[in-house]
């Protein structure tokens, strides 16, 4: 007897596009392929097409008399005889006309409909372009571009990659590849039974960074907003997580990881910061406190005016 298998999955299939949005929660997608299509086969035939219309035009069709004899030659100086007092009965190219570039423009078009349904115009949103433009028409053309092509590049992600990801984590503990984890990782799951849970997954690239980069401009919408309304109402930065705000923003636009400080030595310094901030308080009341002593005649008329 054999026994075999495996442990998880080993398979991962990832949807480009997918038929929720007109099914339901069928599971069945499709790709930029199957979009296509159409295009592609109106293409296909169109270029067929300009493909014949190119050859007749350098290789175009003959009328010759029924009195010829022997084989038409067709090559480039090629010679080709015939007797005296053939009169009209010579050897004529059969006309060729046609409109090539109606055939070009239908190719453009069709060329033009393939790219946008692969989503060509996001990678290339600039490059079309020959003017300046300001600041915020540029990311107003990005955010346009990465709203298009962020629920498929989130799918890719949370369908393909993550498992791909996930599926190497659970080789490489099998085969004993990864350090023993630590005792925080470990879950208590029944009477005796522990286990590590998944590792989360965080993708980093030029792509997630744009459309993370993208989703905190209304972090910083709110933030400003709030900065210009603190002169105002001072309080109304209560409201505000600036903690969590900086550090979600660094992790967003994909900053270096050491440049912000490890939450433990954050918490040190506002500890030893507000024991600094006690003494100093502390201080000056010892200060008022001498200072009102000394007014009032020492520390005998004190202690007389206390009695009293």
């Amino acid at each position: 007897m054999q026994e075999g298998g495996y442990d998880g999955f080993p398979y991962t299939v990832g949807r480009y596009l997918s038929y929720d949005a007109l099914i339901g929660n069928s599971g069945w997608g499709y790709g930029p392929g199957f979009a296509i299509l159409p295009e592609a086969r109106q293409l296909n035939f169109i270029q067929q097409m300009m493909d014949v219309f190119a050859e007749k035009q350098v290789f175009p069709p003959m009328a010759v008399p029924d009195t010829f004899e022997g084989s038409l030659k067709t090559a480039a100086r090629a010679i080709n005889y015939y007797p005296q007092g053939m009169g009209p009965e010579a050897i004529a190219q059969i006309p060729v006309t046609g409109e090539w570039s109606v055939a070009l423009e239908r190719v453009r078009m069709r060329q033009d409909m393939i790219k946008r349904l692969c989503s060509l115009d996001m990678f290339q949103m600039f490059a079309q372009i020959d003017r300046e433009m300001t600041a915020y028409e540029v990311a107003q053309r990005a955010g346009e571009k990465l709203d298009t092509v962020g629920p498929i590049y989130h799918r890719d992600v949370r369908e393909t990659i993550e498992p791909q990801l996930r599926r190497a984590f659970d080789l490489c503990a099998e085969n004993d590849l990864l350090p023993l984890p630590p005792q925080e990782a470990y879950e208590l799951v029944g009477r005796g039974f522990v286990q590590v849970s998944d590792p989360e997954i965080q993708l980093t690239s030029r792509l997630a960074m744009a459309i993370d980069s993208w989703n905190a401009r209304g972090a910083d919408e709110v933030m400003q907003t709030a900065v210009s309304l603190a002169a105002v109402d001072p309080t109304i930065m209560d409201n505000i997580n600036t903690g969590f705000y900086i550090r979600e923003k660094s992790r967003l636009v994909g900053a270096p990881e050491g440049l912000l400080r490890p939450q433990e030595e954050i918490d040190a310094i506002q500890q030893q910061r507000a024991q600094a901030q006690q003494a100093q308080q502390a201080a000056m009341m010892a200060k008022q406190m001498s200072g009102a002593v000394k007014d009032i005649g020492g520390i005998d008329k004190a202690r007389e005016l206390i009695g009293a």
